[in-house]
């Protein structure tokens, strides 16, 4: 809610947005076993038209956090790539670096990051 106030999103329809994320449950199927229904308290609704907006204005933000570091940002649905090239053994520092700034960003807005590879290419 705070970044949609920032983006100067406000009355009705930032009530609106706020109602549409609110007491929502969850239960699933399988075959004909229900589970037990389960409020959830985050994210956003999946195969909703509003939830891929939502989730880019939350991570807008996170282009600026890292334009000042030399690393490439790819943004696609809920995914985020972040490479860079590794030209020079002072790359590391600015790398580490990057990765720090999108730790603390994520820390801040309750965020968890899930690494799922990391490629490394020596150079001489």
């Amino acid at each position: 809610m705070l970044k949609l106030a920032a983006l100067g999103i406000s009355g009705n329809i930032l009530s609106w947005i706020k109602s549409f994320l609110a007491n929502r449950s969850h239960q699933t199927r399988v075959g004909t076993s229900l589970s037990d229904i389960l409020q959830l308290i985050t994210g956003v609704i999946q195969g909703s038209a509003l939830g891929p907006l939502l989730f880019l204005i939350f991570i807008n933000d996170l282009v600026l956090v890292l334009e000042k570091y030399r690393v490439t940002l790819k943004l696609f649905a809920d995914d985020a790539k972040l490479h860079a090239d590794k030209v020079h053994t002072c790359d590391d520092d600015e790398l580490q670096a990057a990765l720090d700034a999108l730790s603390q960003w994520a820390d801040v807005w309750q965020l968890s990051i899930f690494y799922t590879e990391i490629l490394c290419a020596q150079y001489c």
